[in-house]
């Protein structure tokens, strides 16, 4: 048996120390031989993977589905149909935007605010081409034709610099982009032919 001044002369025993070590990401060397290079420079590429969110081009083909069919609505509105198609038309974009922000998050923001900010760029270069009469006579409405290429130039480009969710995004500005385009082209022609 210990006594009272044996324990009281040991020193408390220390916990070991744990030492957690970081996980380091796999490295792929890529072998690219190159003819003026030494022997020992031919390996040296190093590259780190990080994870990549696969494209899915069903799910981006729905994405589509709600912008067209408010486009659809637009036109038929346009064409002398019911009013009330409108209000109804446009909460199925509403909902795809929200998906889409719940899915592609920051990108998809980017490239619907991105494409917001060039259209009002749109809306000048149509509004400057009315004025200097360009457009010519718009009796018979806007060009929307016109107006359809210049508003999908965003998205198109963004896909083919595969940056989808980007392009999705400017995709669901494109009904804001016509209406700020027809606005400049309005607002060219009562300048120019004055508002009656």
């Amino acid at each position: 048996m210990q006594n009272d001044e044996d324990v009281a002369n040991q020193s408390p025993a220390k916990p070991e120390a744990v030492v957690i070590k970081p996980v380091k990401p796999e490295a792929v060397v890529i072998n690219t031989p190159h003819v003026n290079r030494s022997e020992w420079a031919q390996n040296s590429h190093v590259i780190t993977h990080a994870p990549e969110q696969e494209t899915n081009l069903l799910a981006l083909a729905l994405f589509y589905v709600p912008v067209v069919c408010y486009l659809g609505v637009v036109n038929s509105v346009m064409e002398g149909g019911d009013d009330d198609a409108l209000c109804l038309g446009i909460t199925l974009p509403i909902v795809g935007f929200l998906v889409g922000v719940g899915m592609y998050r920051l990108e998809f923001l980017k490239g619907f605010g991105l494409h917001l900010v060039f259209s009002i760029g749109y809306a000048f270069i149509a509004y400057f081409l009315v004025i200097i009469g360009f457009l010519g006579d718009l009796d018979d409405g806007p060009p929307i034709f016109l107006v359809l290429v210049v508003c999908f130039i965003m998205p198109i480009r963004s896909h083919m610099k595969n940056n989808h969710s980007l392009a999705i995004g400017a995709l669901y500005a494109i009904p804001l982009t016509i209406w700020f385009v027809i606005i400049g082209i309005l607002i060219g022609w009562v300048q120019v032919d004055g508002f009656l």
